[in-house]
């Protein structure tokens, strides 16, 4: 029954998922509520509007205390939402339950900058906060990875914040294989894979990783049958096989059309 009318909108029951079968969400509105706390338009006039709300409290709840300013200051400039911070904006509410949510929906992520200070590890990444790389960010990010090998993804549609979901994804997927340097952008992510550097960038319909390193030590196919088959996954479970991507390899680091063959599978793409 629980599952009949989850699918009919009047209520939320995640069934599938044992950290979230628990808790019946009896009314949807609850949830965007609490979740509208803590992901919100990263753009600098909406940031603003919403710190000031978070400062100051606006109806039930109360006004953000001094000692979580920095932890706001963090969950605004690198995207990263404290546990203490978390508990103060759903106050009174299941927070292992939101927080496993949105991990659930790569809403979120545990954050990848993990440190031993005290609540530091409970920390999560809010991607959909992340901003915009500079051409500057972008320029140093390829003259870091050098002439490396390269390989892209068209698609068919790419929605908003799929990029996001992808960066997600792979830092819950591979903790300790896949990890990231001190910056990630909405646009651009430099994730090194057990040695092998693979910059990632969005542009309109297309997703392209370069990567550095490639050789014996850090074969190339195993890499892309990995990142193929997340974005497989992503494409399957949250936009129902609507995003039709395409893998593409170059053959001299470049994307040049001439050089760059369609890969037959996205399962097995060399």
């Amino acid at each position: 029954m629980l599952e009949y009318l989850h699918e009919l909108g009047v209520l939320l029951y995640f069934s599938t998922n044992e950290a979230l079968c628990k808790v019946v969400v009896i009314q949807p509105q609850w949830l965007l509520k609490n979740l509208s706390r803590v992901i919100c338009d990263p753009s600098a006039k909406h940031m603003r509007r919403h710190m000031k709300k978070l400062r100051s409290g606006a109806g039930d709840h109360a006004a953000l205390p001094a000692h979580l300013d920095s932890a706001l200051y963090q969950w605004r400039d690198d995207a990263v939402a404290s546990r203490a911070l978390l508990e103060f904006l759903w106050e009174g509410n299941p927070v292992d339950f939101l927080v496993s949510l949105m991990e659930s929906t790569l809403l979120a992520c545990p954050s990848p900058w993990v440190s031993d200070d005290a609540g530091k590890k409970d920390s999560i990444l809010v991607p959909s906060l992340l901003h915009a790389a500079s051409e500057q960010d972008k320029e140093d990010g390829r003259r870091r990875v050098g002439d490396s090998a390269l390989a892209y993804v068209d698609f068919e549609l790419l929605p908003k914040g799929f990029f996001q979901r992808l960066v997600a994804l792979l830092l819950q997927r591979f903790p300790g294989v896949a990890t990231v340097g001190k910056k990630l952008f909405a646009d651009v992510a430099s994730v090194d894979f057990n040695g092998m550097e693979c910059l990632m960038e969005v542009s309109q319909r297309r997703i392209t990783f370069r990567f550095a390193n490639a050789g014996r030590d850090h074969p190339l196919a195993s890499l892309l049958a990995l990142l193929s088959k997340e974005l497989k996954e992503i494409d399957e479970t949250f936009m129902r096989g609507k995003l039709g991507p395409k893998l593409y390899v170059s053959s001299d680091g470049t994307d040049n059309d001439k050089s760059c063959a369609l890969a037959e599978s996205l399962a097995h793409p060399l």
